[in-house]
């Protein structure tokens, strides 16, 4: 096959890494690029399509980051597409549109549906791909499933930093879908890929149990040695980029009925924290109303520029509320919230209160103002803390990122720190990753 050469607008370059990102993308028509949080996934896929002279592309992302595509985009590329942001359930598409963005929130309209299907795509980039892990899904149905969308494209591109968020089996509807022929042939089935890399087992109500950890080295080669998917770390690219701490701050607050209710019922009985999603986030936005008065109490003792995460809306509202010019970043806007953003970047303040489901993916120019966060309310999977910090920690960063952990002294939170450090050591193993330094 003949390869074609990069092809970049006028005046723009890539790094040596980004390029062999690009090649990557270019020579597999489903392909995983796995690069590490800030160096540039977007760019090296859209450079890609661009490349290739793909008449029209799909693009599937998060909510939060759809006009950051639609940027980036027109950026990225210099041929005559027509870019256009689906932004309604019963939208039709534009006959002249080239490239499509839609956010994973619209993917479950009819109308949107079947049009994504009716048509075939030189392209198809999935964003944060691990958000189709689940093949019960609708989400993963839809784009991943039999008849999928991705099945009408010529290429498939799945983008994350973090492909595996628990276990193994987050991996198997990428792999079954897009790279089945990577596995070992004895675990090219759900039977075989579960019994080997998840120690499937039935549990005491006949249901399979597939969230076991087996057998992580030979996933790697399956992800790696393959071809099928390329990773690179900061600390492998970008050496002149500081590296990142995490701290694990117990604050003396005075833990109450919430502390003692959620304490007993997480730690009791091995419950896991991945299920029961109502109950986990009842158990979240209680012991982080128990905690409000020491964490401002905390965050007011910061002078530096700090970017402070939580995940309620009312929380996070009251912490800004309490802090004397504190900007908030949620549940507003597209213009609202770049506007919070650029005063911030601005200097007026150097405190900006910020959602995790609007800021922690895909948010761009803190690393500009800030080397500090701070975990209010704390994200239950390593990989959220990671991306989140990940704000802060990329191209453009001068100074070492401190990442602030708050939790109640004794309470469950510290339980539940030791379960994301439990899950970030399976990932470390599965893309051979030093990690970052955790301070507990």
């Amino acid at each position: 096959m003949v390869m074609k050469q990069i092809r970049l607008p006028k005046d723009m370059m890539t790094r040596y890494y980004q390029t062999k990102g690009v090649l990557h993308l270019m020579r597999n028509q489903r392909a995983l690029l796995l690069d590490d949080v800030g160096l540039g996934k977007t760019a090296q896929a859209l450079v890609a399509l661009n490349s290739l002279g793909a008449k029209t592309a799909v693009i599937f992302c998060p909510p939060a980051v759809r006009y950051h595509w639609e940027a980036e985009a027109k950026k990225w590329t210099d041929r005559d597409y027509k870019i256009h942001v689906m932004t309604k359930k019963l939208e039709k598409i534009p006959e002249e549109t080239n490239v499509l963005i839609v956010s994973y929130s619209l993917i479950h309209s009819p109308m949107i549906i079947d049009q994504l299907k009716a048509q075939r795509w030189g392209v198809c980039i999935m964003d944060e791909i691990h958000y189709l892990k689940s093949t019960k899904a609708s989400m993963s149905k839809i784009i991943l499933g039999r008849g999928g969308v991705i099945t009408k494209c010529v290429y498939a591109w799945g983008l994350t930093a973090t492909p595996m968020n628990n276990a193994p089996i987050d991996l198997w509807p990428i792999f079954r879908s897009m790279g089945k022929e990577h596995l070992p042939e004895k675990c090219q089935g759900w039977m075989g890929y579960t019994r080997y890399f998840c120690q499937r087992y039935k549990d005491n109500f006949g249901r399979w149990n597939t969230s076991g950890c087996a057998n992580l080295p030979v996933l790697n080669q399956a992800l790696f040695d393959s071809g099928f998917a390329l990773r690179r770390t900061k600390e492998e690219v970008l050496t002149e980029l500081p590296k990142k701490e995490f701290r694990m701050i117990p604050l003396v607050a005075k833990g109450g009925k919430a502390e003692i209710k959620w304490g007993q019922k997480l730690r009791s009985k091995g419950v896991r924290l991945t299920v029961n999603a109502a109950e986990l986030a009842e158990a979240r936005k209680a012991l982080g109303e128990e905690k409000m008065d020491a964490t401002i109490e905390f965050i007011k003792d910061i002078t530096d520029p700090v970017v402070i995460f939580g995940w309620h809306r009312e929380f996070l509202e009251k912490v800004a509320a309490k802090i004397d010019g504190a900007l908030y970043y949620g549940s507003m806007t597209p213009k609202a919230k770049e506007i919070s953003k650029q005063r911030f970047l601005d200097g007026e303040t150097n405190y900006f209160v910020a959602n995790l489901k609007s800021a922690g993916t895909g948010l761009d120019g803190l690393q500009h103002r800030a080397a500090r966060c701070v975990f209010a309310e704390l994200p239950w999977t390593y990989s959220e803390i990671d991306q989140a910090s990940g704000r802060l920690h990329r191209m453009g960063q001068e100074n070492p990122v401190l990442a602030d952990l708050l939790c109640i002294h004794g309470g469950v939170e510290e339980y539940i720190l030791q379960t994301i450090l439990r899950k970030e050591n399976y990932f470390g193993k599965l893309v051979d990753k030093t990690g970052s330094q955790f301070t507990m």
